[in-house]
């Protein structure tokens, strides 16, 4: 089971309710470990993306044999609330309209406004 970045999803990023963040190239993977594949396979794990229900469990699927359950589309939950018009948004783009953050893709961190801490 193999994907390279042009054909699958290229970075995933895992964020824990104490703050931590941890990122893994997909992409570069030539096999999922284990102990991740589990992880996004649990079904009391809620896994949330911009097109988490198309086009990236597609690509964990066929990649790497991943069935994740428990999944939120975020663009079309934005969309039902009425915040935005098109649900092809992209992730980066929610994140900077819901928290006034930036995405410091540079770096891989996560620069939010002192606002959003609070």
């Amino acid at each position: 089971m193999s994907t390279s970045a042009s054909d699958g999803v290229d970075l995933l990023q895992i964020a824990l309710s104490n703050r931590d963040v941890y990122l893994f190239h997909i992409g570069q993977m030539v096999e999922m470990p284990r102990q991740l594949r589990g992880f996004l396979m649990e079904s009391h794990t809620i896994k949330m993306g911009s097109y988490i229900k198309s086009a990236d469990h597609r690509r964990l699927r066929d990649g790497h044999g991943v069935e994740m359950p428990n999944m939120v589309n975020l663009a079309h939950m934005a969309h039902a609330v009425g915040d935005i018009t098109d649900k092809r948004i992209g992730l980066g783009d929610l994140y900077t309209m819901y928290t006034g953050g930036e995405q410091d893709l540079q770096g891989a961190h996560l620069q939010l406004e002192e606002e959003a801490h609070h």
